[in-house]
């Protein structure tokens, strides 16, 4: 399997900075993410006795296990997968806190 075009760095924009000597490389892909259905792939784990009654979800803490792809369509081709928490954080206005790893399958 050839590394898609969004993962390839040399096709994609990877530079090296004059000043600095750091690369640059820009990733593009799609997160998959199911909220519903038989199968979803964002859950809820916990929740505040007071989430039910926050307008922002305030307290609520879900844990995700998306599939990352090339293209915006389900079926397209698969990079990897996004793992990790949300966390539901402001009281007056919707807020997430989100821890997550990227984990690249592609070879």
């Amino acid at each position: 399997m050839s590394t898609p075009k969004s993962l390839n760095p040399s096709k994609n924009g990877t530079r090296t900075t004059a000043r600095s000597r750091e690369k640059v490389t820009k990733l593009h892909f799609y997160f998959q993410d199911v909220l519903g259905g038989e199968y979803p792939t964002v859950v809820k784990v916990a929740e505040a006795s007071s989430t039910s009654n926050s307008t922002t979800n305030f307290g609520r803490i879900s844990m995700l296990d998306d599939l990352l792809t090339v293209g915006p369509e389900p079926d397209s081709q698969k990079l990897g997968r996004a793992q990790g928490t949300i966390g539901f954080s402001d009281l007056s206005e919707t807020s997430l806190q989100m821890v997550i790893n990227l984990v690249f399958s592609v070879h």
